[in-house]
């Protein structure tokens, strides 16, 4: 009987070890303001103990695209980094930030917004040359991010022509 106990206690024990499934989201909120709200997870994207996520937030009125670092450590997820801006009407907006990994690493994002439906794919510069990357469309709004990348960030219309660029000289 006593054998039992101890069986159930350390299964009960194991089973709410396991429980600490902290949300991106909540991780996200914990590290913003008291009136900020992440109101959509747009994107994710995990590779090793690392993740980079495209979110939406609202403060006092306002709302923003941000885009933010997760780092693994001790098996637990913690935000590290992160940047946001405003929404606006400009037909191409791009922004570049430059981010620290725990192992001293340096991890450069891309992250902006589409507002010219005539742009139908975004081009990055990467290490081998510009890549197209994914354009995730939320709530009518066209929202972009890629890390390992620089500038400049190119809009190509439906005939693959450039018709706006951004760069950050």
């Amino acid at each position: 009987m006593k054998m039992k106990v101890i069986i159930i206690a350390l299964i009960f024990l194991f089973l709410v070890g396991c429980q600490n499934n902290t949300t991106v989201k909540e991780i996200l909120e914990d590290k913003g303001s008291n009136s900020m709200k992440v109101t959509e997870i747009i994107d994710e994207k995990e590779w090793g103990d690392k993740k980079l996520v495209l979110y939406a937030t609202e403060a006092e009125g306002s709302q923003m695209i941000k885009v933010g670092l997760l780092q693994k450590k001790s098996g637990k997820w913690n935000f590290t980094q992160g940047t946001g801006h405003s929404l606006t009407d400009r037909p191409l907006f791009a922004r570049h930030s430059s981010w620290l990994t725990y192992e001293g690493n340096e991890i450069n994002v891309m992250y902006g917004m589409i507002n010219d439906q005539n742009i139908r794919s975004i081009e990055v510069k990467k290490e081998n040359g510009f890549e197209e990357i994914p354009i995730h469309e939320t709530q009518g709004r066209r929202f972009f991010y890629s890390p390992y990348s620089w500038a400049p960030v190119k809009a190509l219309n439906n005939e693959g022509e450039v018709i706006y660029e951004e760069d950050f000289k």
